[in-house]
């Protein structure tokens, strides 16, 4: 799948149902320091479940380019 945008929330959602799982074992793996996702604060991410596969993408997207980061 390849990923040429993060623009739109649909863009999002077809990377969060292509990666789900990896996405879903990275937010597993930092339960303990979840202020990553909290630092986004969008309580609006609960609307409906695109809202979160959207912001699950965009903390996939931040954990990956801090850890990447020189």
């Amino acid at each position: 799948m390849p990923l040429s945008s993060i623009s739109y929330t649909s863009d999002t959602v077809c990377i969060f149902d292509g990666f789900a799982d990896e996405i879903w074992a990275m937010a597993v793996g930092d339960a303990e320091e979840f202020e990553l996702i909290a630092g986004f604060k969008r309580s609006d991410v609960l609307a409906d479940f695109d809202c979160f596969k959207n912001l699950m993408v965009w903390y996939a997207c931040e954990k990956l380019a801090q850890e990447t980061a020189p």
